[in-house]
Order: C-alpha cells, then structure tokens, then sequence
C-alpha cells in the first residue's frame, strides 16, 4: 500500500511541478481535467510496471529454497 501511495505522490509531484508535462486550453491555461487525466495515466503505467517487476523477481533467491528443502529432507 505504501508504493501505491508513493506511486501516485511522485506522480502528482511531477505533473504539478514539471513544465514539459504541462496542457494548455486556448487560453494557454492548464486545465484541471488535463491534469488529472495525466496524473492517472502515469499512475496507472507505473503501477503495472512495478506489478509485473515483482511478479518477476521471486521473493526468496533459488539457493535458500534449496537449503530449506534439503533442510527438510535431512535425517535428525
């Protein structure tokens, strides 16, 4: 929960403050729904991707499961 919510401040920090992310109306104003639009893209791409990296990396390295198993299997 905490990188979601990291996730989603990074993303509303770069889109506020960041002058090559900004949308203009005709008035040469941002638009709200402009920028909230783009908060959501960025933040859902950045989520996806941080879903797909841990589902890639395991959790525990190979080595240790092999310990544990042969831990297991050992006589006492």
């Amino acid at each position: 929960m905490i990188q979601v919510l990291g996730i989603a401040n990074g993303a509303c920090l770069i889109i506020f403050t960041s002058e090559k992310l900004t949308f203009f109306d005709d008035d040469g104003e941002r638009t709200w729904a402009d920028l909230i639009l783009s908060i959501l893209m960025i933040e859902n791409i950045l989520i996806i991707f941080r879903s797909l990296l841990a589902s890639a990396i395991p959790d525990v390295p190979g080595w240790i499961t092999e310990d544990i198993e042969s831990n297991k299997n050992r006589v006492k």
